[in-house]
């Protein structure tokens, strides 16, 4: 807009993660957005009606144990309008900064981008890598039966390619509340357990939210339990962007996920740990920091940190914004590993450092 197998507490075989050939050697354990403009949302209007979430009486069973590379590269909306010799080299850099290990790379799928996925993805899988599809990408408000319908097309059209999706990025930001966010979700998973069981659904991909209210991430993933979202997703994501080793709690996305929050409230960690999900990991499917803001050197040591607080299991999954520099939103900021000429920037080599 990117090796050991369970925890003291908490086994990962239930969540279906494998990080052997990770390159990494700590185990793991679990204990309105400013950087970037979306493409266009999708026309579909929000609901005007509330629609009752769906029902099951088993939920779906958990993803077996498989193999989800634990760090990669979120490519956005971006890589799907380059050319087949760019997104070759972008891949081939992903390649090579993860020491030729497997690595997740992020994009979207809408109704209407099949296609261009298609080209996209049969060249992410002759690289071996791991394609995380975001369903509906940045868009507004969806209805429960527009959710269950986009993921069934894409789950069927995908099978046995493609095992991790995520619902919508950053609705927080996108007209979402996290009630109608949570109806759409469970409809989501239904709908894709149908069709795969064994795939991952990652909810959230949330931003620094903060309404007039003074509501923030941490209540928006509060009132998403409240609306039923306990039992509807594998994996949480957030988007971690910015130093986690700086403290700051009026602004740092870290300290709302995992430490101390400006209201005194429990963070996002804690919420989910009181609602029974302590098994379930966080992950960020969106990290690191742009150029124009701290320097390739600042850059540099927020990818270093990032990979520290994955090697100790605090986050279950990295993946940094992004290879390169994005075009259709943020090119000048500078969130890419490469710079527009292509050369890596010092953040590129602290990635292929941590994943040797």
């Amino acid at each position: 807009m990117k090796k050991l197998l369970f925890l003291a507490l908490v086994p990962l075989a239930a969540l279906g993660f494998v990080l052997a050939g990770s390159g990494l050697s700590s185990p793991p354990c679990w204990s309105n957005s400013p950087h970037k403009v979306c493409p266009p949302p999708t026309t579909t209007p929000p609901p005007t009606t509330t629609t009752p979430p769906p029902t099951t009486t088993t939920p779906p069973p958990p993803p077996p144990p498989g193999s989800y590379a634990p760090y990669g590269i979120s490519l956005g909306w971006d890589t799907l309008t380059r050319s087949a010799s760019a997104q070759t080299q972008e891949l081939d850099e992903i390649s090579a900064a993860s020491n030729g290990h497997r690595a997740v790379v992020r994009t979207d799928v809408t109704a209407s981008n099949f296609g261009m996925v298609d080209t996209w993805l049969a060249n992410v899988l002759a690289h071996n890598e791991e394609p995380m599809l975001v369903i509906f990408g940045a868009s507004g408000p969806q209805t429960p039966s527009a959710a269950s319908s986009l993921t069934t097309s894409a789950a069927t059209h995908y099978l046995g390619k493609v095992h991790l999706y995520e619902f919508v990025d950053e609705p927080d930001l996108g007209g979402w509340t996290p009630q109608n966010y949570t109806a759409a979700l469970q409809a989501a998973y239904v709908a894709l357990k149908a069709v795969d069981p064994s795939a991952v659904m990652i909810a959230g991909s949330l931003w620094k939210w903060k309404d007039t209210a003074g509501y923030r991430t941490y209540d928006w993933v509060e009132q998403m339990y409240a609306a039923g979202a306990g039992g509807y997703f594998d994996m949480f994501s957030l988007h971690l962007y910015d130093d986690p080793d700086v403290r700051a709690p009026s602004w740092n996305i870290w300290d709302w996920a995992f430490y101390s929050t400006p209201d005194g409230k429990p963070n996002v960690r804690q919420v989910m740990d009181a609602h029974g999900d302590s098994a379930k990991p966080i992950i960020a499917t969106e990290a690191g920091g742009p150029v124009s803001k701290y320097g390739e050197t600042g850059q540099a040591t927020i990818v270093d940190h990032d990979f520290n607080h994955l090697a100790s299991g605090q986050i279950a999954m990295l993946l940094i914004y992004t290879m390169r520099n994005d075009v259709a939103c943020c090119q000048s900021q500078g969130f890419g590993l490469l710079r527009d000429d292509l050369s890596r920037r010092p953040a590129w080599y602290t990635m292929q450092s941590h994943t040797v």
